[in-house]
């Protein structure tokens, strides 16, 4: 959020010694602020949702329609200057030319504008921008009453459109530096971008105090390093002078976001009079490596315009002179009436967008220029913090987009643009005597409000579309390009731009199937293509492994768990569709041991991926295990192997065993206060003994079949329902001891 001050920041007993800022206006509202007048012409002001003139957006725009011969004024608030003598302005602004020269100035007023008094005024001739910073000495400085105007003086058809933004009313401190920007490779947002690595750290510095600077102490201190500090002689800066200084030592830069602090820490020998102004704070966001930049143009044309007709060959000269550096498309729009038959709604929201109000209007990377080789070259020396490729194909009516965006940049938010163009068109001539038009908009995908993606650095992102162009205006299918560029949506700065390249696919592969070893998968597939070309493999959506000539590939050493495989085919231009196949590793669990204690056996394992099977001597014990752990209560004594199996949903694992030896304590065999017969038995067994108080019968896996509380000291046990087999028993006495054996069922 912008600052906006209307009133005194700082109230001094002497304003000449002290200073002053007495207003700040940064038009960050939808409309004019309150306070500020437009005396004439007021429907050729208006606040503007960009930022040409070198602010953030938003900005007052001055438009050239409807066209006057005039001059028109923007009157300020009232600012109570008593005891002011020395005032200074400073704003930006940023002309768009059409023709001709035009004035620009600063008025001031102190009876409510009956009486203006000229501050300044520069007259333009060309497309620029620029920062104007000026002493104001009229005779209403001083004034209770103060007011001030901005002024345009001349036809206003010969303007396209100028921007004004950041106007600033200061009285000046005797010594007052400041850090007015970082000068790095790009500023989006108030984010300084850089490239990782040794950085030299360069700033601007501006004198916004009466003395000159002859030696200035500055400071700077990246995220919680160590501060460095450099004074700087011989600086020789005069009052309003800008100037950049460099440190001596540089500083290391990570990947990532950063804080940068630069302080004024003296001037001339001691501290500065305005020390508010003396820590300048800026986050950093810090690239792997620069991209390729492809200069993105937006051109706003008509076939019913007359000036476009120059424009368009300018642009012709220039695109044919700069082959394979650009990305372009040309909305072509609804006046001067009737308007272009191409125009559509698409184009009419990028018009609204940058605010376009007259064409013809061109946009170099989001900033609206002149088109000449100049203005180009600056353009393509913008950094690049992503890269851009792809291909398309058209299929009948349709037309099937890949492209593919690489960042070396964590961006949170930004727009990805895809547009498909017509190379040339000649359905839709106007009257301005044109008879073919180039790198005409026919459709924006998803929509003219283009994807909203995050990316992080390293990563690369795939944007696919399969759209019918039946429904535009297209004339010729074979005749279509397609231009791909970010934006950051608020400041309008574009990442990077580029064309895709149109390809003939070659076939996808078929027969694709994979077989799994353990924890190998052998991959292989069949190729129906005449002409050479390579395969991709992809795993889990990353690439596994590309330039393959064979079809087959072996992957080892793949974690437990379900995946996905993907193999493309890839010819000199262009990717065929791929071919998927899901695969599930199940691999034995690992570390599988058991620890006996008495009759209870404690079963552990290692086992990343699916459900465990547990087996007793050959036998199901249990199913669906989550856990790594199982505990086996009651079981008799000797020496019994387990099993586990891992089971995932359409695998299963080979079996891992561990053998347990199962001890209970007390006497092995019974004695003779214990009698078991007969042995073989069959109907019946019969055990006798005066201590005894329950006896527990067990299967030969493990599974209790009869617990019985002995009544007496003869104790017979129907055995009808056991099935013929060895068993065991677990007999408890009164004395606490355990006393097992075995008996033989015979059927």
């Amino acid at each position: 959020m912008k600052k906006i001050i209307l009133s005194l920041l700082v109230v001094c007993f002497s304003a000449t010694l002290c200073g002053q800022t007495l207003l700040v206006e940064n038009f960050d509202g939808s409309s004019l602020p309150a306070g500020w007048t437009i005396l004439n012409n007021p429907s050729n002001w208006k606040i503007s949702n960009s930022a040409n003139a070198g602010g953030s957006p938003r900005e007052l725009q001055l438009t050239y329609n409807p066209s006057f011969n005039a001059k028109s004024r923007v009157m300020s608030p009232v600012i109570d200057l008593t005891g002011v003598s020395d005032l200074v302005i400073e704003f930006l602004q940023y002309l768009d030319n059409f023709q001709q020269s035009h004035i620009i100035g600063i008025e001031t007023t102190s009876n409510g504008g009956t009486t203006w008094n000229l501050a300044f005024q520069k007259t333009f001739s060309s497309t620029q921008g620029s920062k104007i910073t000026e002493i104001i000495s009229t005779p209403d400085v001083g004034s209770s009453t103060f007011q001030f105007c901005l002024f345009y003086q001349g036809n206003s058809y010969n303007i396209n459109d100028w921007y004004f933004d950041n106007f600033k009313l200061f009285a000046r401190y005797n010594t007052d530096a400041t850090v007015t920007s970082i000068n790095s490779l790009a500023n989006i947002n108030n984010v300084y971008h850089f490239v990782t690595g040794s950085n030299t750290v360069n700033v601007t510095v501006t004198n916004e105090g009466k003395q000159t600077i002859n030696t200035i102490e500055l400071s700077y201190q990246i995220n919680d390093e160590p501060i460095v500090s450099e004074t700087f002689t011989s600086f020789n800066l005069t009052s309003l002078g800008s100037k950049t200084v460099s440190f001596t030592q540089p500083v290391q830069m990570n990947p990532g976001s950063s804080t940068l602090k630069i302080n004024v820490v003296t001037v001339n020998g001691a501290a500065d009079d305005n020390p508010a102004n003396d820590l300048f704070t800026s986050a950093l966001n810090v690239a792997t490596q620069e991209g390729t930049r492809r200069v993105c143009i937006e051109h706003f044309t008509s076939s019913t315009c007359g000036p476009c007709v120059g424009v368009n060959q300018q642009m012709n000269t220039l695109t044919s002179t700069n082959a394979g550096k650009f990305g372009i498309t040309k909305y072509q729009m609804s006046w001067p009436a009737p308007g272009d038959p191409y125009y559509t709604a698409e184009g009419g929201t990028r018009r609204t967008y940058y605010g376009v109000n007259a064409v013809p209007m061109v946009f170099f990377n989001g900033k609206t220029n002149s088109v000449n080789q100049t203005v180009f070259n600056n353009a393509l020396a913008a950094p690049a913090f992503i890269d851009i490729n792809g291909d398309y194909h058209i299929n009948g009516n349709n037309i099937i987009i890949n492209a593919n965006i690489k960042s070396y940049l964590d961006i949170p938010s930004v727009r990805a643009y895809v547009i498909v163009n017509e190379k040339k068109t000649t359905g839709n001539v106007g009257t301005n005597g044109e008879k073919e038009f180039f790198h005409v908009m026919m459709k924006m995908l998803p929509n003219a409000n283009g994807q909203t993606i995050s990316l992080a650095a390293g990563e690369t992102k795939s944007l696919n579309f399969d759209f019918d162009m039946s429904s535009t205006k297209v004339e010729e299918m074979d005749d279509l390009e397609v231009h791909v560029f970010l934006q950051d949506y608020n400041s309008k700065y574009v990442f990077n731009s580029n064309f895709l390249t149109n390809c003939v696919p070659p076939s996808k592969p078929i027969s694709f199937v994979a077989e799994v070893d353990g924890s190998s998968v052998k991959l292989s597939w069949e190729d129906t293509n005449t002409d050479p070309v390579s395969f991709t493999l992809l795993f889990n959506g990353v690439k596994l492994i590309d330039n393959l000539s064979d079809k087959t590939y072996t992957h080892n050493n793949v974690p437990a768990g379900a995946h996905s495989y993907s193999v493309f085919a890839a010819n000199e231009n262009c990717l065929s569709d791929m071919a998927k196949i899901d695969v599930e590793i199940c691999l034995k669990p690992e570390n599988f041991s058991g620890q006996a204690d008495n009759s209870t056996v404690v079963l552990n394992w290692d086992n990343g991926y699916g459900k465990i099977s547990l087996f007793f001597n050959g036998a199901i014990l249990d199913t669906n295990i989550t856990a790594k752990t199982y505990t086996h209560e009651n079981v008799p004594e000797g020496v019994h192997t387990y099993g586990i199996k891992s089971n995932g949903i359409n695998c299963i694992s080979e079996m891992v065993e561990t053998t347990v030896e199962v001890v209970i304590i007390g006497i092995r065999d019974f004695d003779k206060a214990v009698k078991i017969y007969p042995n073989p038995a069959n109907e019946y067994l019969i055990i006798e003994g005066e201590d005894v108080t329950s006896v527990i019968i067990y299967n030969n896996i493990g599974q209790i079949v009869k617990n019985i509380t002995s009544k007496s000291d003869r104790n017979t046990i129907n055995t009808t329902d056991l099935v013929g087999g060895l068993y065991h028993l677990l007999v408890n006495t009164k004395s606490g001891k355990l006393q097992t054996g075995s008996f033989i069922i015979l059927k």
